[in-house]
């Protein structure tokens, strides 16, 4: 469900060792991403860098396992790697700040930006009956041990 949009071009950095018919890279991806924060929907740029460490086989035979990318004539491709390796590093949701407070549930206000003065959910009766999940705010209150 989200779409990656780079802010800033890639940085690759690798390094390639022949081990007989075997070329194995190992580096690192660095770039940064456009991101919608998961708590207050604000847009941001995130870094994003993942290691890899990945084989290469000039013949994809029945000796090779699946997880080996095959290469043919003196060119090794490393655009099907890196498209892996940013579709498996990829977060799934990412947050602008750990310390993001998001929106309120009640009015929809940033409440980085503003303070609202919504009543929290688990106080609201909704529809007129008590939120069944009203008890569990209690437990917040008591500095018992739970």
């Amino acid at each position: 469900g989200r779409s990656i949009e780079f802010t800033e071009p890639a940085v690759i950095e690798c390094s390639l060792v022949l081990v007989g018919e075997v070329v194995e890279v190992s580096g690192s991806f660095m770039s940064k991403v456009r991101s919608v924060c998961a708590r207050c929907a604000d847009e941001f740029a995130e870094d994003f860098r993942f290691e890899f460490d990945e084989r290469f086989s000039r013949s994809q035979s029945e000796g090779n396992p699946d997880d080996v990318y095959s290469y043919s004539g003196d060119v090794i491709d490393l655009s099907p790697m890196i498209r892996d390796g940013i579709l498996l590093n990829f977060p799934i949701t990412s947050v602008c700040s750990p310390v993001c407070r998001g929106l309120c549930p009640v009015c929809g206000q940033n409440l980085n930006i503003t303070q609202c003065s919504c009543s929290p959910v688990a106080e609201r009766p909704e529809n007129g009956d008590e939120n069944p999940f009203a008890g569990l705010m209690e437990l917040l209150n008591d500095d018992k041990e739970v």
